[in-house]
């Protein structure tokens, strides 16, 4: 067929472009990418038709897949899911969903894309991992095609934040994290299809960066690894394949981040509850940590509106809900554009709640990016991320440089030490 492409002499004939919209059809969509082969990919330049790229499929002969993978990673490319591209691609990738989302729509809905004759083959054999070479390659195409059709508007060039979010939680997911077989097994003894994300000792992650706030969720196949329960074990069941891991954890965080949103600096050499603990004329900590987040989310109270740092939160909470209630919508630093109707049930503490969390998330974004460059040459990686901490596998060798590039963080940490992710002290 004209749209196929399974030999190199083909390639060569192709017409020049420069970027392209990349569609990667793996030998099974339930596989995480980390460890996933790749079957087929659609690929469409602009003013051209598109193409199948035939890596590995029981209809075609097959193009090496690292001569693909040079030809496509020196495009400009735009997918869907940038993160997940990435897994099979180097080079600039765009995402389309953060444009789609950016004009005020959610995530891309592809249902009406689906054709019959892909989902039974998925409802009758899902777990079989060479799924995606036994379809017809032109059902493929078909979908594909109709892919292209939902998305084309939105294939332009993401900002430099979308990037680096892309990039930050791409290189944290892809180290996997390792696990003990065992007790995983004993713990999720109901998990369906543990080889869809697990491979040699390590269960990957996967951050759904398209939430509504811009908090990234983490779940894949099953597992919430942003909630791991921890009270029932089942955090002993992840462990460093190097010598320890090691917990950076953001002391009084959203204190402190609610103090630089509204222009009041809190010392970072002293407990914030503390200080806070001085506003209100009290040495009651539980009581501070206490009052402190019924006022930030429930609302100042009248009798702490004269107070620093709550003044300028009442403040600032009062001028967000204007903005919302009278434009519509309001603008964060990172540049995510919140919508009043796509807030259920709004009111002024859920909307500085949202605008918080996606502060929130910018923060770390931006802490994260400028650390990977120093993590770079070292055995000791970055393996989870939740939003108020990082758990860091460490080699015991480089502790003392891992601790000291934690210093370059812009917040406080308390760090924690610890054999499993179930016992760090």
């Amino acid at each position: 067929m004209f749209y196929i492409i399974e030999k190199e002499e083909q390639l060569n004939r192709l017409p020049h472009f420069d970027e392209c919209f990349v569609y990667v059809i793996p030998n099974n969509n339930n596989y995480h990418p980390a460890i996933a082969d790749v079957s087929l990919i659609y690929v469409k330049p602009p003013n051209s038709k598109g193409y199948i790229f035939c890596i590995k499929h029981t209809e075609s002969l097959g193009l090496k897949w690292q001569t693909i993978k040079k030809f496509l990673s020196e495009k400009e490319l735009y997918a869907i899911d940038s993160k997940y591209t990435k897994y099979f691609f180097n080079g600039k990738i765009h995402d389309l969903t953060f444009n789609h989302i950016s004009q005020g729509n959610s995530k891309f809905d592809l249902s009406g894309c689906e054709l019959t004759i892909i989902d039974n083959f998925y409802r009758d054999h899902g777990t079989t991992k060479n799924i995606n070479e036994l379809i017809p390659i032109s059902k493929h195409y078909e979908y594909c095609e109709r892919v292209y059709e939902i998305v084309k508007l939105y294939i332009k060039p993401n900002t430099e934040f979308e990037q680096k979010i892309t990039d930050v939680f791409f290189k944290i997911e892809k180290e996997g994290i390792s696990l003990n077989k065992e007790c995983f097994i004993q713990y999720h003894s109901d998990h369906p299809s543990p080889q869809f994300s697990v491979k040699q000792g390590k269960a990957y992650t996967c951050y759904n960066l398209y939430t509504l706030t811009g908090r990234p969720s983490n779940a894949f196949n099953g597992v919430n690894y942003a909630a791991l329960n921890k009270e029932n074990g089942e955090r002993q069941c992840y462990i460093p394949r190097n010598d320890m891991f090691m917990e950076f954890d953001f002391n009084g965080y959203h204190p402190r981040l609610l103090g630089d949103i509204v222009g009041y600096k809190f010392d970072n050499n002293t407990n914030v509850y503390e200080q806070i603990a001085k506003i209100l004329n009290t040495s009651d900590i539980p009581k501070v940590k206490e009052t402190t987040f019924q006022n930030l989310y429930g609302g100042i109270r009248h009798e702490l509106q004269g107070k620093p740092f709550f003044k300028s939160v009442h403040i600032f909470t009062d001028d967000l809900w204007d903005t919302i209630q009278y434009q519509g919508h309001f603008v964060t630093p990172s540049g995510k554009i919140f919508r009043l109707k796509d807030i259920d049930n709004p009111n002024p503490q859920k909307v500085l709640n949202y605008y918080i969390q996606n502060f929130e998330t910018s923060q770390n974004v931006e802490q994260l990016y400028s650390l990977f460059n120093d993590f770079r040459p070292l055995k000791s990686r970055i393996v989870l991320y939740t939003y108020d901490s990082i758990l860091v596998d460490v080699s015991r060798e480089e502790t003392e440089k891992i601790q000291q590039i934690i210093t370059k963080l812009q917040y406080p940490v308390r760090v924690k030490i610890g054999n499993n992710y179930n016992e760090l002290n």
